[in-house]
Order: structure tokens, then C-alpha cells, then sequence
């Protein structure tokens, strides 16, 4: 927490409890990867990632409600199962 927002929160608190958590890398099983693509490159890379191996489930977040639900369409013409959520 940036110190200016710390010492407001301390001096409008009355005996605030703080919870700090330290994240040095992410939790055993999960893998991160990166990708460059340009945007409209991004819906056919997903659909390529999700044939590529068998998940269970997957959640995929999206910037906007058009992005999801052009994600959805493009996920279900290519045969995957997908429900949009926003």
C-alpha cells in the first residue's frame, strides 16, 4: 500500500488491522506464460491453447463485455464449451 493511502487509512481508522500478503511466485500448479500477439490475434491464440491440451476448467478475463462475448462466440464456433460471464 503506497504510504499516502497507509497513513490516511491510519488517521480515519480507529484501530485498523492490516493484512499484508507477499507474493514471491505463483502457487504450486499453476504455470504463467506470456504471449506478444496483436488483438486481433488473441481469440484464435486462446482457442489454439485450449485444443492444444485437455483442462477441467479455465477463466479467461477479458477488458470489456463485447471482448467476452465475441470470446464466447468465437470459443463455441470452434467446438469448445464456454459460458460468458460480466
Amino acid at each position: 500500500m503506497p504510504p499516502k493511502i497507509r497513513k490516511l487509512a491510519t488517521d480515519l481508522l480507529k484501530d485498523p488491522a492490516e493484512v499484508s500478503l507477499f507474493i514471491s511466485k505463483p502457487a504450486a500448479g499453476v504455470q504463467q506464460i506470456a504471449f506478444m500477439v496483436f488483438d486481433a490475434q488473441k481469440n484464435k491464440l486462446i482457442e489454439h491453447i485450449l485444443k492444444e491440451k485437455e483442462y477441467s476448467s479455465v477463466i479467461i478475463f477479458s477488458s470489456t463485455k463485447i471482448k467476452v462475448k465475441e470470446l464466447d462466440k468465437d470459443l463455441q464456433r470452434a467446438g469448445l464449451k464456454s459460458k460468458a460471464v460480466h
